[in-house]
């Protein structure tokens, strides 16, 4: 199951993690982003325990988001952090294998 994050979480849940973070800015509003919600939790069950799945309403954290160069125009924005830095990104809804193939490179 994926996890909601605020920008208060983010540092813990995100950059300080030791396994690879999945992380959607998203806004729940956005018919784009709820096409995007069962891939995640899809996704988040194939791998739980290897992969942290976390959701970030981007409207409601426009500072976080602004951080890594992501407007409310162009989401959903998925990046895979690793180590604390991002390590893929991928904006728009994209197919699951695409995912899964990023995925690999870092579990």
């Amino acid at each position: 199951m994926a996890i909601d994050l605020d920008e208060t979480a983010f540092q813990g849940e995100v950059l300080d993690c030791c396994m690879p973070v999945f992380v959607v800015f998203h806004d729940i509003l956005n018919p784009v982003c709820r096409k995007l919600s069962p891939v995640i939790e899809t996704l988040a069950f194939e791998y739980a325990g290897k992969v942290k799945f976390c959701r970030i309403n981007a409207v409601e954290n426009q500072p976080l988001s602004a951080r890594y160069g992501i407007g409310i125009d162009n989401i959903p924005v998925v990046l895979i952090f690793k180590g604390g830095r991002v390590v893929e990104q991928f904006t728009g809804v994209e197919p699951e294998n695409v995912y899964i193939a990023a995925l690999a490179k870092y579990v």
